[in-house]
């Protein structure tokens, strides 16, 4: 008799986590102290290289400098507020009372705290790649419930090898302390190997925010070189050291001043320099790295660097890579909170017997449907192709659009006037009498003829 199949065995644990990566310049460290004999638990570093060659002390707040970039500032925050503007509700775990009843907690809780708030420092993490929030709970009677959602500096916090945080405090700058349980919501974005760190946008960021600010820099000194002309003055031989003073005090005023006096025996002239560039170089520079930012953050720069004809179609297919990346996003943040804060607050409120799971909360970040299209193909469908059987309760539901009735009546559309017939009738009658000797026309005041 053959021997049975073994059942496959599951492998449970974790192989290739952090703690036994093997590179040397992962950027681990361990704590000096610790029982003997026993193996303390290690600190992770970020392992971001930005910050690593161009942090210079300064670690995560390096980015700061690059928030400051008012065209980062304001794609960012396009891009933040597409998720955190959208609507959200609570999705029960299942159609049972007691789910929806939970679920109608979940959501009254989340409305009467600055739950917006709370999601847009989460979003934070697409920069920083991390952010930390802490959970203000109140206890009001036998109910655990929110009072405020507090984003917390990421500079703040350091991460042990299980992704836990830990927050760095005087006593303790170096490892930081540990946290307590259901108390701080992490969220992490862009790294591919399980990094709590993240990898945030912050790091693409940096060099092309650094090298806008030094060609406005630039830019500035060209204007203020060859914006004006330089002052040049010249004083007789001889003059005392208190008229050259006050030669180049007259220099200084004729920048600012409009006019001036000084000695018959000085003069002043105004030298205009010799441009050897143009400011159109700045501009087109400037323009390009803002336009490589908003590449980073939106995907796409069409929508906000493309202005005039023609770019209304190209912006409409580039939002498409926008509702992308605000759907990643969205689902993101939702997939943070529905397995940090919501299930914290069921715990404490309902016990485990009765449920199904869960509660869920879900932004609704779907993009608006374009109508003009939507008609375009039902008008195909229904008038060109023939389909005559779609009923009306489909087009005035799709379109928004009440149904009359007798105390509402419909809209009566005007009819057209007839074309005039007459014209045809008299050339007709005209060709018939005298085919050959008259031609008529048509005039402002009716049929001549010549």
């Amino acid at each position: 008799m053959a021997d049975e199949p073994k059942k496959p065995q599951v492998t449970t644990d974790e192989v290739a986590g952090i703690a036994r990566d093997y590179d040397l310049f992962a950027g681990y460290i361990l704590p000096a102290t610790g029982a003997p004999g026993q193996a303390t638990a290690g600190v992770l570093l970020n392992p971001d290289p930005v910050l690593r060659t161009e942090g210079r002390g300064k670690g995560i707040k390096l980015y700061d400098e690059v928030a400051r970039d008012p065209h980062v500032h304001s794609v960012f925050q396009t891009r933040r507020l597409a998720v955190t503007g959208a609507p959200w509700d609570v999705l029960p775990a299942s159609d049972k009372r007691q789910d929806k009843k939970i679920a109608e907690f979940v959501k009254e809780t989340l409305e009467a705290c600055n739950f917006r708030q709370g999601c847009k420092a989460l979003l934070g993490s697409t920069f920083k790649g991390f952010a930390v929030v802490e959970v203000m709970w109140k206890v009001e009677g036998s109910q655990v419930r929110i009072d405020k959602l507090l984003g917390r500096g990421q500079h703040r916090f350091v991460f042990d090898l299980q992704g836990r945080p830990r927050l760095l405090t005087l006593q303790n700058m170096l490892t930081g302390e540990e946290l307590p349980e259901r108390k701080f919501i992490t969220m992490s974005w862009g790294s591919d190997d399980a990094n709590p760190y993240g990898n945030g946008l912050g790091n693409k960021l940096y060099w092309l925010t650094w090298f806008s600010k030094h060609a406005l820099k630039f830019w500035m000194i060209f204007c203020e070189k060859f914006g004006m002309p330089t002052a040049v003055g010249k004083y007789p031989p001889g003059a005392s050291p208190e008229q050259q003073q006050a030669l180049l005090a007259a220099l200084d005023a004729i920048q600012q001043e409009t006019g001036i006096k000084i000695p018959d025996t000085m003069t002043i002239d105004l030298l205009e320099a010799q441009r050897t560039g143009s400011i159109d170089s700045y501009q087109k520079l400037l323009a390009f790295l803002d336009a490589g930012k908003s590449k980073c953050v939106l995907g796409q720069t069409l929508t906000t660097e493309i202005a005039g004809a023609g770019s209304y179609a190209a912006s409409q297919t580039q939002n498409e890579v926008r509702q992308d990346v605000k759907d990643s996003d969205a689902g993101d943040l939702d997939d943070c909170l529905n397995t940090t804060v919501v299930p914290w607050l069921v715990d404490f409120n309902f016990p485990l017997e009765g449920r199904a799971g869960y509660p869920r909360v879900k932004h609704k970040v779907e993009a608006a449907p374009d109508l003009n299209g939507e008609a375009t193909r039902d008008k195909i469908v229904i008038r060109d192709i023939g389909l005559d059987d779609v009923p009306k309760s489909y087009l005035h539901g799709k379109y928004s659009i009440p149904v009359a009735s007798e105390t509402d009546p419909p809209v009566v559309v005007p009819q057209a006037p007839a074309p005039f017939a007459g014209a045809g009738q008299a050339f007709a009658e005209a060709e018939k009498k005298s085919p050959n000797s008259a031609t008529w026309s048509r005039g402002s005041g009716g049929l001549t003829s010549w």
